[in-house]
């Protein structure tokens, strides 16, 4: 399964966690290993990009995507 994501608010890394949340989807937690952006592989993505991920289950158009971070990787 793979997904497109436009980048909204923070930057996303290869290794970052990431949640997707939907009423049926429910919440899929997952360390995200790849990143591309126009069909390329990218280390990371910065706000305003749209990006293609892969996703361990199916994911809905309205789903929510957020980035988890821990409060110690926040003070760094």
């Amino acid at each position: 399964q793979i997904d497109q994501i436009l980048v909204e608010a923070h930057s996303l890394s290869v290794g970052d966690t990431m949640a997707i949340i939907g009423v049926t989807t429910g919440v899929i937690q997952f360390t995200v290993d790849e990143i591309y952006v126009d069909e390329q592989p990218v280390q990371s993505a910065s706000k305003g990009q749209i990006i293609t991920i892969k996703v361990p289950e199916r994911v809905r158009d309205n789903d929510k995507v957020s980035l988890i971070k821990t409060k110690i990787e926040y003070q760094n």
